[in-house]
């Protein structure tokens, strides 16, 4: 009985021991650090109503219009970013900074929150977006841009 006990406890040892070693997560990057990701990538994505990330097919910003503009899924879904300049700094939402979101429901025009550009250099842009608002039975378009580049 006693050589059964020593067993047992050994044995739950062992399972404690292998059960808590963890496996070193791959990484998704050659310059990551292990378990690490890429920073946000290079691109344009969006919710609506705080619903599932889409990802933009092509988005560019316009300098001479201050304007961002994002396409998803060819002209059918668009987001437009008008900002009164395109230096880094945070644009709270007006009648000259907008945020306008045109799919097959309608279009969504925000009337509160704001437009953050943290990059603009190397004709590449980032930022991102916080709305609220109305339009196409949405009353929220938030997103973030990365490295998206000048047209």
């Amino acid at each position: 009985m006693r050589k059964t006990l020593s067993i047992i406890a050994i044995l739950g040892s062992m399972l404690i021991v292998f059960s808590s070693c963890k496996k070193e997560p791959e990484q998704s990057c050659g310059t990551c650090p292990v378990g690490g990701s890429a920073s946000t990538p290079q691109g344009f994505t969006y919710t609506k109503n705080g619903g599932t990330a889409i990802k933009a097919d092509s988005a560019f910003f316009l300098p001479a219009s201050n304007t961002i503009v994002a396409y998803y899924q060819g002209g059918t879904n668009r987001v437009i970013l008008k900002t009164s300049s395109q230096s880094t700094n945070t644009y709270s939402i007006s009648t000259t900074n907008k945020v306008t979101h045109l799919d097959a429901y309608g279009t969504y025009n925000a009337s509160g929150g704001s437009i953050s550009i943290t990059a603009n250099a190397s004709n590449k842009m980032s930022g991102s977006f916080i709305t609220s608002g109305t339009g196409g039975g949405y009353t929220s378009v938030n997103g973030q841009f990365q490295d998206i580049p000048k047209k």
